[in-house]
């Protein structure tokens, strides 16, 4: 008897499920594109982004009468076109989109955002940058640049304690990110542009090696390019432990970190928009993605493409965006038991809006805390319409990989992750099998040479020919920390005297071996 029941139990769930799924009306809506160029990789990862996001929509609206799936429209223009842009967002609009994803260049945005928020409809803006008007119609996960420029000061000043810095930049526009930087930065700054098509790139590296002005440098090019600024860096001898480095550009995570074997002791880090793990949804295809990059240099670029659009932190962002438009659309159909009445009958001839268009948009900026935990984070909106709550990592790099070192956001500010232990463990083993060159002046009972002179009237540079106080610590510090050392006497048998040249202090003696980089320690 319990058996028939329990059959007859499980076969009246059965039946009450389909009868659901055949009482279920399936919505088709649209939603645009504009790309720059032919974009073939994009579209490819917008076609299994919209997967990803349908996905979640069936998910959401699970047990739902009214069931909705997003399509794809893609508009094709050339590469900063406004006139094509404007055209490409009218025919958008006959096609009844609900939301339209613009293009990169900042005037093809522009004017494509102008079409949208006379409709009404919710536009995605996809470039870097903090002069998009928001409208109250925009949608923008990326991080303001003054939010970039705040986590680069905090980590420059705080966290590395910087007191010169060299910034080299490839793109006159991004130099906006560093606004915050420069505004508050209190030690000198020096900054020459990179630029790879008329090789001035190479005379810019050799200009910080002669002159040795700069040690500490903010790096902004693209990420493609990283591999080659490493080799010449290397090539000029600028990978020792006395250089640091961090880079901008967010896909530098994305490099194979073999680019790094140049290293030779200097610090090199990065900032990082994504959070790869723990997301709430299907993963994009990031191995598609990598197979059709470029093997050294993450995602190429394709000619004519507008720059970015060929990031994968790009492609990611556009992941959590379609996950977001999914989340609003539920949110819009739950709280409003309506279902989405395309906007129907609207051309850029029409003085008509789309009635729905500022409710879903609405629906899709109050998402909470643990509505969307994207791959570049948790997504949430203040007042005024824009993204907050930005987690933006810095993240060490050698040639093991890529190491957390801290993170930054507007409430906690500058956080290290990193515990000591492992910064300690890092020195010793760079210092291990190290030969150091260490200057010294003769100072009895400190260090007393008692070898015999060389060939050539000098004295040998071989510790075993030296002995005293200082000595005795010095080989004490070597055998625990497993480096070799050798001594030399400061050749013009002083600690130093300053000059001023070209308004520059100069020093000679010890102080000028350690000001030039010629030795590790001073005695």
């Amino acid at each position: 008897m319990h058996t028939n029941s329990a059959t007859y139990g499980l076969w009246l769930i059965s039946f009450l499920r389909l009868a659901i799924l055949a009482l279920c009306d399936t919505q088709e809506v649209n939603v645009g594109f504009i790309l720059e160029g032919p974009a073939e990789r994009e579209t490819t990862v917008i076609q299994k982004a919209i997967t990803a996001a349908n996905r979640k929509l069936a998910e959401l609206l699970s047990g739902q009468s009214h069931q909705v799936t997003l399509a794809p429209l893609i508009k094709h223009i050339d590469p900063r076109n406004a006139f094509a842009a404007t055209k490409a967002a009218c025919d958008l609009l006959m096609d009844q989109v609900i939301t339209v994803f613009g293009p990169e260049s900042t005037l093809a945005s522009t004017r494509v955002l102008w079409v949208a928020q006379k409709y009404s409809i919710p536009y995605v803006v996809v470039q870097w940058g903090d002069d998009e008007p928001l409208h109250n119609y925009s949608i923008n996960l990326h991080p303001s640049y003054n939010e970039v420029g705040r986590v680069l000061r905090r980590f420059i000043e705080e966290a590395e304690d910087w007191t010169h810095l060299g910034i080299i930049y490839a793109d006159d526009e991004g130099l906006e990110k560093f606004e915050s930087l420069l505004t508050y930065f209190k030690g000198e700054v020096m900054m020459r542009k990179w630029d790879t098509n008329d090789m001035e790139h190479k005379y810019v590296i050799k200009y910080f090696r002669t002159t040795m002005s700069q040690f500490r440098f903010v790096v902004d090019i693209p990420q493609s390019e990283i591999p080659d600024f490493l080799d010449l860096i290397a090539e000029y001898n600028m990978t020792n432990q006395y250089y640091s480095y961090i880079f901008t550009d967010w896909d530098t995570q994305f490099l194979d970190p073999k680019a790094f074997a140049v290293d030779k002791g200097a610090n090199f880090s990065a900032i990082a928009l994504t959070n790869i793990v723990g997301q709430q949804y299907q993963p994009p295809p990031h191995q598609d993605i990598n197979r059709q990059a470029a093997p050294k240099t993450g995602v190429a670029s394709e000619p004519g493409a507008a720059n970015g659009r060929e990031s994968l932190t790009h492609y990611l962002l556009l992941y959590d965006t379609l996950h977001l438009l999914a989340v609003g659309i539920s949110r819009f159909i739950s709280t409003t038991s309506l279902a989405i009445q395309p906007p129907s009958g609207l051309s850029c001839s029409s003085g008509d809006t789309w009635s729905q268009g500022t409710t879903i948009l609405e629906s899709i900026k109050s998402v909470g805390p643990d509505d969307v935990n994207g791959f570049t984070g948790r997504i949430l909106f203040d007042e005024h319409g824009r993204r907050k709550g930005v987690n933006i990592s810095v993240l060490e790099i050698n040639r093991e990989g890529f190491q957390e070192f801290g993170y930054w956001n507007e409430i906690d500010e500058f956080v290290v992750t990193k515990k000591f232990a492992e910064t300690q463990a890092e020195i010793q083993k760079e210092l291990k099998g190290q030969t150091l060159r260490v200057t010294t002046l003769e100072d009895t009972p400190f260090i007393m040479y008692k070898g015999n002179l060389t060939a050539t009237g000098e004295k040998s540079v071989d510790p075993k020919d030296w002995h005293g106080f200082c000595i005795d610590l010095l080989n004490e510090c070597a055998a625990m920390l497993h480096f070799n050392y050798t001594v030399h006497p400061a050749a013009d048998g002083s600690y130093g005297r300053a000059q001023i040249i070209d308004g520059v202090e100069i020093w000679d003696g010890i102080i000028g071996d350690l000001q030039f980089k010629i030795l590790e320690i001073a005695n």
